[in-house]
């Protein structure tokens, strides 16, 4: 056998490793918290890469953080498949090395201390705050979404609502993307869910967080998409519709 094809099982093998150990862990988070998994998500390619820096560890141990969105119901609610998650954890650990590591399931906010701590390269998050800074002054939309996940999860410091609300509201006005796709329709919804984290007195049009984004965008507006330079308004109507479902939620 080639020295590839050897390092390709390898790779396969500590792949299936890490997948039976995160399901180890999401059993004994069910049992400590009295909650049943309902849904989940994670890129495959994030295990892939961990499973080769497990390897790379050799005798070492590491500690490997990756994207891993796990939501929970409590068990009399898992057969209602219209309520959403009520608990969640956001992030898997490693620690250890390729012959031997253990799996953390962390819940949002518990990545604040991040010393040591290594991401694949296959997120945009290994690239660490201030490179994603620089990339989002030079129009980057992706670095932009990146920086409300950073925020928004408190991935290498302390969960900032109102800062990921900021950057995801930059992000989408930057974004190049037919806007009938589903990719518009995602970033949308998961807009509003970083709105319904914010008193509304934060979220509405006339709101300094508001003005603060339009000002930004009007300072960097030479990155924005073609499609988007003639709207100096792009964030009224975002702010009406919440505005709106807001209001409708506080007459029901």
């Amino acid at each position: 056998m080639c020295a590839n094809q050897h390092l390709k099982l390898s790779i396969s093998r500590v792949c299936g490793k890490i997948e039976n150990e995160i399901q180890s862990a999401i059993k004994c988070y069910e049992e400590q918290h009295d909650l049943k998994w309902c849904e989940g998500s994670y890129d495959p390619d994030e295990i892939k890469e961990a499973a080769e820096m497990l390897l790379s560890a050799r005798d070492a141990e590491v500690c490997i953080c990756i994207g891993y969105s796990l939501g929970y119901r409590a068990p009399e609610q898992l057969e209602d498949y219209f309520a959403g998650a009520d608990h969640r954890t956001s992030r898997i650990h490693l620690y250890g090395n390729a012959v031997e590591f253990r799996v953390d399931l962390r819940e949002p906010g518990s990545c604040s201390s991040h010393e040591n701590v290594l991401i694949p390269q296959v997120d945009k998050l290994s690239e660490g705050k201030a490179a994603l800074f620089a990339e989002a002054e030079n129009g980057d939309a992706i670095a932009m979404f990146t920086l409300s996940r950073l925020f928004d999860e408190g991935i290498g410091e302390p969960q900032n609502p109102i800062e990921a609300y900021f950057w995801h509201s930059v992000g989408m006005e930057f974004c190049k993307y037919d806007w009938a796709c589903e990719g518009f329709v995602d970033a949308a919804a998961d807009h509003q869910i970083l709105a319904a984290k914010l008193p509304h007195r934060l979220v509405n049009e006339n709101s300094s967080l508001h003005q603060r984004a339009k000002d930004w965008i009007h300072i960097h507006r030479a990155f924005l998409p073609k499609e988007n330079f003639q709207n100096d308004d792009c964030l009224n109507d975002e702010f009406e519709d919440i505005d709106d479902e807001q209001d409708d939620a506080d007459e029901e």
